[in-house]
């Protein structure tokens, strides 16, 4: 959008302000008026109304805080005396980039909520605080600490260290934007000048008297030269300065050093330090600039040369280092960077795309993952610096790009022809495997790109052609119903197909890594036409960076290190006005780890507001999180190199856990098989089935207050395998059948609902669920996966209840009762008996046709009246204390958990020959 465009947008969303539902009609009127004032055109102004329609739909929740007791609040009785210099320009040129008045308020008071936790600058005694702010990924915490620090400088913080990561791009990145929200001059212009006001930008724009000084700029970070020529002493400042910086142990020691020397002693100067990159918490490096313990130490040293320091930590996932690095409970709590004064959870806006939207079963946009397991034939999973990609490329990767070529088209016949568009391509950490991919997709979208070129207005004619007929069959599986620039009416091929020149020809292919990663994603470089890039690369594409407009996803990376997973979710974030038209390809191994550490981290999330509401503190959070089972999928990986025996303590209390891997072998399950039946027959012996009108769940076999000696019998008779990491019978045994007798009655429920044919189990009528799986011989096992990579939806953890008590969980955790997680139903307070879920299952082929191991485990259980049974048991919050698992972290447990070896290095940060 160009400047008349911002302002028009930001006239209209506030004269919108507090509307539910407005005419299209009524929004173009108000466009009209202030276009009178705001030339624009015709063009223009239907961008301006798509805009102000997305935008004033949003809304954004309360965030949760935890915190501890003893800190005064100081910020709300302060703020008559402060002058709101910096935050006022910064609300005014967010308003001007149309966010609207739901979302900045909430800002307002959130970030006022974290001010008010903070040390007061203006206090005589010193202070050391200490906190962690959770967001998502891609969500948005960069405007949100941004906000923090415009307040921090009106209250009279003079020094502020942002931390941005490892990668020079991203604190280029970072940096760009630290401009446009804080200092609001040219960081490059600024420090050639050496104090001069060049070049104003973004906040600059609308108040040029509020000066803020940027020691960093976006060509470079810190250097003690030009600190010394710009800032003799610390305490002779009277303007806030900012250092935006890699995470780098060098880097940090030469701030360290510089301090010292402009400042003898302690500096009586408040500080603000924030770790935008505090959810790096597995670093495998041998780079000691890189090391987290190095890094650590460095950060610790800085906050220890200030008489008044924070340090806030951003992180996406609550699995953070500082609670999970840690070998004791007791290391954890005296790190110096533990959020021992608060932890505080920030809402995203209802447009923000995250992680359960996507893999959560019920997500909203589940439909936009596409497999694309036939990769691995292209470039494996496993492979060194000197593989060479196949010459044949997969078809899921030309059909992906097509889909990139299409989604063009559509966002410039929707009227979006300066947006940015990006497809990312990850499938390699070596960037010389990296560049021979980009090779070979520039090669075929060059092919496109001539065929386009000599034939599109060809009509017809031009499907005589192999790039026409890809292009339409891609178009007609993915596109056909999406609407053009009036929001309704379906676009057509043939309009796709006259308006493919002018999409495609402009498409670049680059390789994308830490060497060039300034120079190829300079969006501003193309602010007047928008790039268009397929970018191929590995570590630059995965931690931090944004990826502006990004479409398509083309992911094939090893599936096993979750919190790299999640940071190489360039996907999450928003999508207004394409957001029917993105698409994530990856493998299903990939979909399952992405949807599991998705729902261990929302369950984590709940246990936040739980905490909340039962006025706990940091301290307690820090063990929550290392008793979490998502913990298990962080803690063992990071220690599996050097640790023969590794004890986790975990808490059953107010979770979910099922058995995703079943034992492949036909006797073990056969004889679970045979326990089922036996338990379903005693069960009808000794209950009736419950009347289904009193209950929520319909259609299911439920038995309520089932007395607790038939589960237990049940379980002891009952096959688990191993690879099922916290369902182990001897560990449940133990966390639910202690003395004296915690659960003495339970609820049970057969899911009975699937699509399989109708067979008899203990004379009962069950259709049995249809799962495809994938076969692990070594570990003899068959891991759930697919589509439905669990044995069953999580609305079964509301068996048992009635529609008033689902209702009150609903209403608890303000969710819809389908976007409720299996946890949520154990957690709401409610009083419920423990849940035993059996599925029965039958097996069913993948997507792709099944291998000879695939093929042999079908053929052996082709008979679906006897299917295979798998557990679930849901268990209400108690007070009871976490039980302790011991793992011995030999080859085969590490096979059975993580289905890897010891020294399997896949996990490696990217590399090349010179390093990255």
């Amino acid at each position: 959008m160009n400047e008349n465009q911002e302002r028009v947008l930001s006239f209209v969303i506030q004269q919108l302000d507090g509307e539910e539902k407005v005419e299209s009609e009524d929004i173009m009127n108000l466009i009209n008026v202030f276009a009178q004032i705001n030339p624009l055109t015709e063009e223009q102004k239907k961008e301006v109304l798509r805009d102000v329609q997305t935008k004033i739909q949003i809304s954004i929740d309360k965030g949760v805080l935890i915190t501890e007791k003893s800190h005064l609040p100081w910020y709300n009785s302060a703020k008559g005396n402060i002058a709101p210099k910096f935050w006022n320009r910064y609300k005014l040129y967010l308003r001007h980039q149309g966010w609207n008045n739901a979302v900045l308020n909430e800002m307002d008071d959130a970030t006022d909520a974290i001010m008010d936790l903070l040390g007061n600058p203006a206090q005589k005694e010193g202070f050391n605080r200490r906190g962690l702010c959770i967001g998502e990924v891609q969500s948005g915490k960069t405007s949100n600490y941004i906000a923090l620090i415009n307040k921090a400088a009106d209250a009279g913080y003079k020094v502020i260290i942002l931390l941005t990561g490892v990668m020079e791009k991203l604190r280029a990145q970072t940096q760009e934007r630290v401009d446009q929200g804080f200092t609001g001059t040219d960081s490059d212009a600024f420090l050639k000048q050496q104090k001069g006001t060049e070049r104003k930008v973004g906040v600059g724009k609308y108040d040029k008297e509020s000066v803020a000084w940027s020691v960093t700029s976006i060509s470079s970070d810190f250097k003690q030269k030009t600190a010394s020529s710009l800032i003799p002493h610390l305490d002779k400042i009277n303007v806030p300065i900012i250092f935006v910086m890699k995470k780098n142990r060098s880097v940090l020691h030469n701030l360290s050093q510089w301090l010292e020397l402009a400042d003898a002693g302690i500096i009586d100067v408040p500080m603000l330090l924030i770790d935008d990159e505090a959810d790096n918490a597995s670093i495998n490096t041998h780079n000691a600039d890189t090391d987290p313990t190095a890094i650590n130490k460095a950060i610790r040293e800085l906050l220890n040369k200030f008489s008044k320091s924070n340090y806030l930590g951003f992180t996406a996932t609550p699995y953070a280092n500082i609670f999970i690095d840690p070998e004791t409970d007791d290391d954890m709590f005296n790190e110096d960077l533990f959020p021992k004064d608060f932890i505080y959870c920030l809402p995203s806006p209802s447009n923000y795309i995250g992680p359960d939207a996507v893999f959560s079963s019920e997500g909203k946009y589940q439909n936009m993952l596409h497999n694309n397991d036939d990769c691995e034939d292209y470039v494996p999973m496993k492979h060194k610096k000197d593989f060479f990609p196949n010459p044949q490329m997969p078809e899921s990767l030309e059909t992906a790009i097509c889909s990139f070529l299409l989604i063009n088209v559509i966002r410039d016949l929707r009227g979006n022809k300066k947006a940015h568009r990006t497809m990312m391509i990850n499938l390699s950490r070596f960037i010389a495997v990296q560049d021979r991919v980009r090779r070979q997709v520039s090669s075929l979208v060059k092919e496109y790109q001539d065929a386009i070129q000599n034939y599109y207005l060809c009509g017809n004619k031009a499907l005589q052609y192999p790039e026409f007929q890809n292009l339409k069959r891609v178009f007609e599986n993915y596109f056909s119903g999406c609407p053009g620039s009036d929001g309704k009416t379906p676009i057509t091929w043939d309009e796709v197909q006259k308006n493919l020149k002018n999409a495609v020809m402009p498409i670049k292919v680059a390789s994308v890594n830490g060497g060039n990663a300034v120079r190829i994603l300079n969006y501003d470089n193309y602010a007047d036409t928008g790039l268009r890039l397929i970018a191929v690369g590995g570590l630059s594409l995965s931690r931090g960076l944004t990826l502006e407009g990004l479409c398509v996803s083309y992911f094939h990376r090893n599936s096993k290190m979750y919190d790299t997973l999640m940071q190489m979710g360039r996907w999450f974030g928003y999508r207004n006005g394409y957001d029917d038209l993105f698409q994530i390809w990856m493998p299903d191994t990939a979909v399952d780890w992405y949807r599991q550490i998705t729902e261990a981290t929302d369950e984590l999330k709940e246990k936040i507001q739980m905490m909340r509401d039962q006025n706990r503190t940091p301290k307690e959070f820090g063990l929550c999180v290392r008793q979490d089972r998502g913990a298990l999928l962080v803690i063992a990986r990071n220690k599996m190199k050097t640790a023969k025996t590794y004890v986790q303590a975990i808490n059953l209390s107010g979770e979910v856990i099922e058995t995703a891997y079943l034992p492949s072998g036909r006797i073990e399950n056969l004889t679970n098989l045979k326990a089922t039946e036996k338990f379903l027959e005693c069960l009808k012996l000794n209950y009736h089935p419950a009347e289904e009108k009193n209950l929520a769940l319909k259609g299911v076999l439920q038995f309520k207050n089932v007395y607790w000696e038939y589960i237990q019998q049940f379980l002891q008779e009952y096959h688990c395998h191993n690879a099922n990491r916290i369902f182990r019978n001897e560990d449940i045994e133990n966390a639910l059948f202690p003395e004296p007798k915690k659960f003495t009655e339970w609820d049970v429920a057969v899911a009975n609902k699937g699509y399989a044919n109708e067979i008899q189990i203990a004379g009962m009528k069950i259709r049995p669920a249809k799962r495809s799986f994938r076969y692990n011989r070594a570990i003899r096992a068959l891991q759930i996966s697919g589509k439905n990579s669990r044995l069953g939806s999580k609305n079964m953890s509301a068996a048992g209840l009635t529609e008033e008590q689902v209702d009150a969980v609903s209403k608890k955790f303000n969710k819809e009762k389908n976007s409720l997680s299996g946890t949520s139903y154990f957690r709401a307070g409610l009083e419920r008996n423990p849940l035993l879920i059996i599925y029965p299952v039958v097996l069913q082929p993948g997507r792709n046709n099944p291998d000879k191991d695939t093929q042999e485990i079908l053929d052996l259980y082709h008979d679906s009246s006897k299917p295979l049974i798998g557990l679930a048991i849901g268990i209400p919050l108690t007070d009871e204390k976490p039980i302790l698992h011991t793992y011995k972290m030999n080859a085969v447990m590490q096979k059975e958990l993580f289905g890897m070896d010891a020294n399997d290095n896949d996990f490696d940060e990217d590399e090349d020959d010179g390093g990255n």
